[in-house]
């Protein structure tokens, strides 16, 4: 009986490795890497700038751009993010499952009144579905009009669901807007809607032990400072919270509230050397301070932001040749701001910022000598309130 099974696995290894090999340079090598446009038609272009395939979609076309979801290749572009789906290669291999190629081609029609449709393919051409700017963007779309330029896409899965959060920008500028599709390869739905007051600039699927979220971060407009939205992996959404009566608010275009809206006040350092807003360059799952070779993953979420973002004048020290940070933990519940705190490169900026008149006081009489400003947090239970630093 062994001798039997080892005789297949050694069969199997023999004709279904190389034809799995096989199969995935094919794949490789014929992949779409993205869709351009000529007239009505749409065109799928290999890596080598050669047409795969063609489809017409019956009316003029002003832009079409492109997110590709491929489990063989990571590709990335600055319109493209993508992601592996999770399947292992004995998973695969064994299953039969190859892979999942897909592109999402989000086409803007040449009419006077902006329009335009999602239409998802195979890798080789074939439609698998399509959906109307109406339906994708529904209710900001219908304030704000369908006016949107697609700029980062982002695919990722929450155990075995597969999500796409498609990120765009408004004619108008301030308005930033995620949009959440399940996508089977058969239909698209939209899961979710995420509208901010700021541009979004980064997407971060996160965990902790008893649900799953999207985070999102990027600047709130009308608070001048960097902001980071926690909203549901699968089915989240909502709209920054807004004044009432300001330019900035959409009571309407969400159906939920976000779970919980950040907002990271700008540190005497970033407004004093005339930088942009400060920005949030990570965030991730908190480590335990210990030493050794290995850290142990605890409960907290860190969140770091870049407090010195092109200075005007720029600053002439050889010794400042990077960005300060500033940075934050908080807990698991996302109510209580653990710690924060600034870094020892942050301090040479306050006293060169010092000598060149830039700031009146010295470390002993900052304000933040102790930690950046308080951390602003929203959510619809209790509205805007501060997080002070070890506070329940």
């Amino acid at each position: 009986m062994f001798s039997a099974f080892l005789t297949i696995l050694v069969l199997f290894g023999f004709v279904g490795l190389p034809l799995f090999i096989w199969r995935t340079i094919r794949e490789q090598a014929n992949a779409v890497g993205r869709v351009t446009f000529e007239g009505t038609r749409l065109m799928g272009m290999k890596s080598d700038s050669t047409v795969r395939w063609t489809y017409d979609v019956g009316e003029a076309v002003a832009d079409v751009q492109t997110h590709i979801v491929s489990s063989n290749v990571d590709r990335t572009s600055s319109r493209s993010m993508v992601t592996k789906p999770g399947d292992s290669f004995w998973h695969r291999l064994v299953s039969g499952s190859w892979s999942r190629d897909e592109v999402v081609a989000v086409v803007a029609f040449a009419r006077s009144s902006p329009d335009g449709k999602v239409i998802a393919f195979k890798s080789d051409g074939t439609k698998l579905w399509e959906m109307s700017y109406a339906d994708l963007f529904g209710k900001p779309g219908a304030h704000f009009g369908l006016d949107w330029t697609l700029r980062s896409s982002y695919s990722y899965t929450v155990g075995g669901d597969l999500r796409t959060a498609l990120v765009f920008q408004h004619r108008s500028e301030w308005p930033w807007l995620v949009v959440m599709l399940e996508d089977d390869m058969k239909s698209g739905r939209v899961t979710g809607r995420f509208l901010n007051a700021g541009e979004i600039d980064k997407l971060m699927p996160f965990a902790t032990d008893t649900r799953a979220f999207l985070v999102i971060m990027g600047t709130s407009e009308s608070r001048d400072a960097s902001m980071l939205a926690l909203v549901d992996a699968l089915s989240g959404g909502g709209v920054s919270p807004e004044e009432a009566g300001s330019k900035f608010a959409c009571a309407d275009c969400a159906e939920e509230a976000v779970f919980r809206y950040f907002v990271f006040p700008r540190t005497e350092v970033n407004v004093a050397s005339h930088a942009k807003v400060n920005r949030i360059e990570g965030a991730s799952q908190g480590y335990s301070k210990g030493s050794g070779r290995t850290a142990t993953p605890v409960q907290e979420f860190d969140v770091w932001t870049e407090e010195l973002r092109s200075p005007k004048p720029r600053i002439d020290d050889d010794e400042i040749a990077s960005s300060p940070h500033a940075f934050y933990t908080f807990d698991y519940a996302f109510e209580r701001l653990l710690s924060s705190n600034v870094d020892d490169l942050y301090w040479k900026v306050h006293k060169y910022l010092e000598r060149k008149g830039a700031l009146s006081h010295r470390y002993a009489a900052c304000p933040e000598r102790n930690g950046p400003p308080l951390v602003r947090m929203w959510d619809a239970a209790r509205g805007w309130r501060d997080l002070v630093t070890g506070g329940g």
